[in-house]
């Protein structure tokens, strides 16, 4: 039996003590797996979006429930999927007829999902026909194990399968038995890309309903007043969005197919001012505390003064300042420094001198500019310092939380008790341990910029230990290609990534595989 890591046990704990965002990983984890079960369970993209989103909906509200520790998380969304998916399709009526209000609601309509034509074959089927083919043929269930859940006698399941089996052969070519179908079966794809802001309504539909609840527990309650304020913004652009793009949607139906660049026109129109929404409503700066006489675009300024975008702070030797960002939280700006904060919502740039930069009540992201770099906190109550010198150089202290720096194309995650410099000249060297030697440091760039690669590369493979796994993964991606075997092999002697996933697919450096090592490596750290 199939069992969870520590890593996502932690996680399924955490979710269970109301944490969203251990729900939102989980969530990522499995979404590729249960939405392609759902959208073949359902034969429609648009009502398999809807049940997914009601399978992530529910798999909250069970969570409570013991999880058996012979099954995984994975398994047991898939579970629920299944179970959400045939309520909703073929079970009792007060399930379809919930399920018909939201297709009318949403104006779920049919559209078809694959252009391949066993796909088209299974998705021609009536629903309690294709529930039973996929669940047996695709999924490997056998009929005695889900027939009575679908409410039908085995045999009566055995005699559709039959017939299925049959339509579908007969309407493929080169398709003359069912081991031939069996074969093509094989070949489906494994996972069907669902869209990216499932987990998102998901989410916002988990928030409405705990809203509900804490209104009757307490209505004056901190949580409650969290949760609204953190949904307000964004539930008030996107209800105004959907309503243009749904009617957009509507006349384009509508309309011959020579109309249909002025639809595209007005949709792209709505996006922009979705956009345009977002990029304005601007949380508030304001300047905190001073020392000195910091100055504000080259002049004097008070204390408590309101930072708008396109302003420069700057500091001299013997000035400091503090600005405290709603949602954020605290910039402390130190001496010698010039900082801008830019017309982005939630942006700055650090054009030279030193920031310390907490998040410890912070809602919302931060993005902080500097020479060849943006630094991203990827988790609320992060602390870090970030210094660059004149000549442009950079170096990053993280205290507390994670960060994420992009610089020229590198992808670069590390915890805290990590640092990480930035050359003007060459890029972004590799997160290093506090504790790591320099010499191990020493040798990063030497890899990377002084064309010692075979030596240095042989000397942080001897060096490094489990704190050193993190460099490792970062290091992956970036090693040439007859060298990324000994790092693999390195990182995976370290810490083993999942099972179920194979060498050759986390050596192709797909984001969501190598994401699923870097869970394995955040529970060590």
């Amino acid at each position: 039996m199939e069992q969870d890591n520590k890593y996502i046990r932690s996680l399924i704990d955490n979710a269970r003590c109301g944490k969203i965002g251990a729900l939102e990983e989980l969530y990522e984890m499995c979404l590729d797996d249960i939405f392609t079960l759902i959208i073949r369970l359902t034969g429609d993209k648009k009502l398999a979006e809807q049940f997914t989103i009601d399978t992530l909906v529910s798999a909250w509200k069970e969570i409570n429930k013991k999880i058996p520790e012979q099954i995984s998380f994975a398994n047991w969304i898939r579970n629920v999927a299944i179970k959400t998916t045939i309520c909703g399709l073929i079970g009792p009526k007060d399930c379809r007829e919930k399920m018909i209000k939201k297709k009318a609601a949403y104006d779920v309509q049919g559209e078809s999902f694959s252009t391949d034509p066993l796909e088209k074959a299974i998705a021609d089927l009536d629903d309690e026909s294709r529930a039973i083919f996929v669940l047996n043929k695709i999924d490997g269930k056998p009929l005695a194990t889900f027939s009575g859940f679908l409410g039908v006698k085995k045999s009566d399941a055995e005699t559709k399968l039959s017939e299925s089996v049959l339509s579908i052969s007969n309407s493929l070519p080169n398709v003359e038995s069912e081991a031939g179908l069996d074969t093509l079966v094989e070949s489906l794809s494994n996972q069907i890309e669902p869209d990216e802001n499932l987990i998102e309504s998901a989410l916002s539909e988990i928030n409405e309903i705990r809203i509900k609840q804490l209104k009757e527990e307490d209505a004056n309650s901190a949580e409650l007043k969290e949760l609204i304020a953190l949904e307000k913004k964004r539930k008030k652009a996107l209800k105004k969005n959907y309503k243009k793009v749904k009617e957009v949607y509507k006349k384009e139906k509508a309309l011959k197919s020579s109309d249909k660049m002025i639809i595209a026109i007005l949709l792209l129109t709505s996006l922009v001012s979705f956009i345009l929404f977002l990029s304005t409503s601007t949380n508030a700066w304001n300047l905190s505390s001073v020392s000195g006489k910091p100055l504000k675009n080259k002049a004097s300024m008070d204390s408590m003064e309101e930072i708008l975008p396109g302003d420069v702070i700057s500091t001299n030797e013997v000035s400091t300042a503090a600005i405290d960002i709603s949602d954020v939280g605290r910039i402390n700006i130190l001496s010698n420094t010039s900082v801008t904060r830019l017309e982005e919502d939630n942006w700055a740039e650090l054009n030279k001198g030193k920031l310390k930069f907490n998040t410890a009540e912070a809602k919302d992201n931060f993005n902080i500019a500097i020479p060849n770099a943006t630094i991203q906190n990827i988790e609320f109550g992060t602390r870090y310092t970030v210094d660059v010198d004149p000549n442009g150089n950079s170096k990053i202290v993280l205290e507390k939380g994670w960060l994420r720096v992009i610089s020229a194309g590198d992808d670069i995650i590390f915890p805290q008790k990590y640092n990480l410099k930035i050359l003007n000249e060459s890029g972004a060297s590799l997160p290093y341990y506090s504790e790591s030697s320099s010499v191990l440091v020493s040798r990063f760039e030497d890899y990377l910029f002084n064309g010692k690669e075979n030596a240095a590369l042989n000397s942080i493979l001897e060096s490094s230990t489990e704190k050193e796994a993190i460099i490792l993964w970062n290091l992956l991606p970036r090693v040439k290609q007859d060298q990324r075997n000994a790092v693999y092999e390195k990182l995976y002697e370290l810490v083993p990534h999942r099972d179920d996933i194979s060498r050759d697919e986390m050596l192709s450096l797909e984001k969501k595989y190598l994401k699923t090592w870097l869970d394995e490596i955040k529970w060590y750290l």
